[in-house]
């Protein structure tokens, strides 16, 4: 069976897309595809095949979202409740993603139903390791419903 992941990533700055995109590379043994959000509710589209993402209806839901805080028109915050509240997304794990370590972000993203938290690395080869260390826990240790 293979155990490589399908992540939805999930922020609205095009430059930390890119860096994210680079430091998949190095985990592309524990990855088999990763998509793209740039805001909130296009990620919400997304995971429920609406809008120009109806076609997409055959594609299997993630095994795992990275799911930036600070993003426009709907937050990280408010899309984690909605995936939560929601009983064809509320399975799916979240990892929330902060350029910051303030204690009441990770708390409030713990009490919405989020998997983890994880502060965006200062650097390539820092975020590249994370990453590496991430994907290979949620393929080789978790198991998705």
């Amino acid at each position: 069976m293979d155990n490589r992941l399908t992540i939805i990533f999930a922020d609205d700055d095009a430059d930390d897309r890119m860096l994210f995109e680079d430091a998949m590379l190095a985990s592309r043994k524990y990855v088999n595809e990763v998509r793209f959000s740039s805001d909130g509710l296009e990620l919400l589209q997304r995971l429920r095949f609406e809008g120009k993402f109806e076609a997409d209806r055959q594609s299997r839901q993630p095994d795992l979202v990275l799911l930036d805080i600070n993003m426009p028109s709907m937050d990280g915050f408010e899309v984690l409740e909605e995936m939560k509240s929601d009983e064809r997304l509320n399975s799916i794990p979240v990892i929330m993603l902060s350029g910051s370590r303030r204690a009441a972000e990770v708390t409030r993203c713990y009490k919405l139903g989020a998997s983890g938290f994880l502060v965006k690395p200062d650097t390539q080869e820092q975020l590249s390791a994370a990453f590496l260390q991430l994907t290979s826990y949620w393929a080789l240790l978790m198991e998705s419903p």
